[in-house]
């Protein structure tokens, strides 16, 4: 729904109004999606779309969950407090509404469970 209110053509400038490029260009460096996908050309697959967000931070590791619900189409409660099981709710409720099973292609990092979605 949300890109339906988006212009399909922006330009970012800085301070000093030089440009910076264009939506596509900015955000695909920031988030590592893809240009072809921001476009929409391209379908990405859940592994691709739990890759996108590893490196994201949040204050609370069931935050790093809870964010990801629209990109997943997922509707699921928000319990704070839970942790880590938001995550793995998150995975059940994408696996029982999606038929890509590129989700159990996905590992995370080895690192300590509180970095997964970047808790110090």
């Amino acid at each position: 729904m949300q890109g339906l209110i988006v212009p399909r053509n922006v330009i970012f400038y800085d301070e000093g109004w030089q440009e910076i490029g264009t939506r596509t260009e900015v955000i695909s460096s920031i988030t590592g999606i893809s240009g072809e996908h921001l476009r929409r050309r391209t379908i990405a697959s859940v592994v691709q779309r739990m890759s996108w967000a590893a490196k994201r931070q949040t204050t609370r590791v069931e935050n790093g969950a809870y964010r990801l619900m629209g990109l997943f189409d997922v509707d699921m409660p928000t319990l704070y407090g839970e942790g880590h099981k938001a995550f793995l709710r998150l995975q059940l409720e994408t696996l029982a509404t999606s038929e890509d099973e590129s989700l159990f292609a996905w590992t995370a990092p080895p690192r300590h469970p509180k970095q997964l979605f970047g808790m110090t």
